[in-house]
């Protein structure tokens, strides 16, 4: 995601061209699959905020769920999204 919950997760460098196309183009909802090297390929899928997403993701969150994430992520930058919103990617890689 371009705005981590957990810095674990943050974007490997075949990513992040890949990211800022859907930060800049969050209309382009279509998957693609990339050459990382001559032994593997990755594969994206933009995530798209839905309704319920909206609960630990939104602008306004119940002070249960700001407690918990203020606890277990204090660093959290993955709030303030409204439903329809460019989230972040699913991704994998294969061997080739």
């Amino acid at each position: 995601s371009h705005r981590l919950r957990n810095p674990e997760n943050a974007p490997a460098e075949w990513m992040r061209p890949l990211l800022e196309h859907y930060v800049e183009h969050p209309e382009d909802k279509e998957p693609r699959a990339v050459r990382i090297d001559a032994r593997s390929y990755g594969y994206v899928e933009p995530i798209t905020l839905r309704p319920l997403c909206i609960a630990c993701h939104g602008k306004q969150l119940d002070s249960t769920v700001e407690t918990l994430l203020a606890e277990h992520y204090p660093e959290d930058r993955a709030t303030g999204f409204e439903a329809g919103d460019f989230r972040g990617m699913f991704w994998v890689t294969m061997p080739w």
